[in-house]
């Protein structure tokens, strides 16, 4: 079933802050210009789009919700970049899509997605799991009987 979609400040944060955290590789990039790239693009993701951060004007206004940086940056980390003087360089391939109730995101070749969902405590459940159950494993993570980083915590079983 449809559900407009409203961004949650919560989650714009957290992609803004992944963001942040891929792009900030090429050293002559300063905190300064980073916290302003951050700035402009949780003011991009959590306003309709205007036609000039749109990869095409197609009449659309509904909020970004997917971002990505294969070869080239999608319209809006390019507007964000371009406002705050960043320099981009890498992660190609990399593609993170905005949901309702978290973030996927697939980092660089090949990369297996990962779900990054918000808990109730402030912390954040990142894990290849997803699905209608994914609310048993929250409650799980929640009570202390699994860890939050299952993605690390399964790569390490498998070592």
């Amino acid at each position: 079933m449809y559900k407009d979609y409203k961004p949650n400040p919560l989650i714009i944060s957290r992609a803004v802050e992944l963001w942040v955290e891929m792009l900030s590789a090429p050293k002559n990039n300063t905190s300064a210009v980073l916290l302003q790239f951050g700035y402009h693009l949780r003011k991009i993701l959590m306003n309709p789009f205007a036609p000039c951060d749109r990869d095409k004007d197609d009449g659309c206004r509904d909020y970004p919700r997917e971002l990505r940086f294969n070869y080239h940056p999608c319209m809006a980390l390019l507007r964000a970049a371009e406002r705050s003087g960043l320099k981009m360089k890498s992660p190609c391939k990399t593609n993170m899509w905005i949901r309702g109730d978290g973030l996927e995101v697939s980092a660089e070749y090949g990369a297996p997605c990962t779900f990054h969902y918000p808990l109730r405590d402030g912390r954040w459940l990142v894990t290849s799991l997803c699905g209608d159950d994914i609310d048993k494993v929250f409650r799980l993570v929640e009570d202390g009987v699994l860890t939050t980083d299952l993605v690390a915590a399964t790569a390490a079983e498998g070592s």
